[in-house]
């Protein structure tokens, strides 16, 4: 496990993990490109990477940001929001209540090999570190881009045969013991220009209407008039125990 701070080079590994886990419209949305750079290295030491101890290769990645949280759901921002929140927080030197998992991955290969676990054990060791009550995350499910048909909310009321969500990363959440605080309607929310979504998704859009993207968890508005398209999604907000 090493963090950002105890080598600034792995902020150039970010790609490595970012690229093979979510759509590349969501890497190229602009409030995470504007703010990007300075959230990596102003708080370099809430992030960090697992590497493979005799390949080097990147195995996992998690990425955090501080936030002045006054511990009700009201106060939770969007994704959007959050981004540039901790920021304003931090440069008014204001002392953190709580930390966010922003971005969390692990390479394909190395999943089911008890990775998460590891991730668990070091985010631990990052709030201890710094006296950090809280560990949050607007957490993306895996399975939605399946039904982009269907609201967040309804997609939240299905179960299995066995009782469980449909959805196995809220699974994982709700098995560690985290609990939900609530949805963030509209968590994420960009426009781009149509030649843009026609480069991420490898589509054409020849009329307006709403269009089935892949890995969109809703449908992406186009507006041919205005040669733009718009896309949102939600998140659901978890608060995630850690002992002392």
């Amino acid at each position: 496990v090493k963090t950002f701070a105890e080598d600034p080079s792995l902020v150039g590994r970010l790609g490595e993990l970012e690229d093979d886990s979510f759509p590349a419209f969501l890497n190229e949305e602009p409030t995470w490109l504007s703010n990007q750079t300075e959230i990596l290295t102003r708080f370099s030491d809430f992030h960090f990477f697992i590497l493979d101890s005799d390949t080097g290769e990147a195995a996992a990645v998690n990425v955090n940001v501080p936030l002045c949280w006054d511990t009700t759901p009201s106060d939770l921002p969007t994704y959007n929001g959050l981004l540039e929140r901790c920021l304003v927080e931090s440069r008014a030197g204001k002392q953190p209540t709580a930390l966010v998992g922003i971005l969390g991955a692990v390479a394909p290969k190395y999943q089911g090999h008890g990775i998460s676990n590891l991730l668990l054990t070091a985010t631990s060791k990052i709030l201890h570190e710094h006296a950090i009550s809280s560990y949050l995350s607007p957490v993306r499910p895996s399975n939605k881009q399946l039904y982009p048909n269907f609201s967040f909310d309804e997609f939240l009321s299905w179960r299995t045969d066995d009782g469980d969500l449909i959805d196995p990363w809220l699974n994982h959440f709700i098995r560690i013991g985290a609990q939900r605080l609530g949805v963030a309607h509209d968590a994420i929310t960009m426009t781009a220009p149509l030649e843009k979504w026609a480069e991420w998704t490898g589509m054409h859009f020849p009329v307006t209407g709403d269009y089935v993207i892949p890995g969109g968890h809703r449908l992406l508005h186009v507006d041919r008039e205005k040669g733009v398209a718009t896309y949102a999604e939600d998140h659901l907000w978890f608060d995630i125990p850690f002992s002392e």
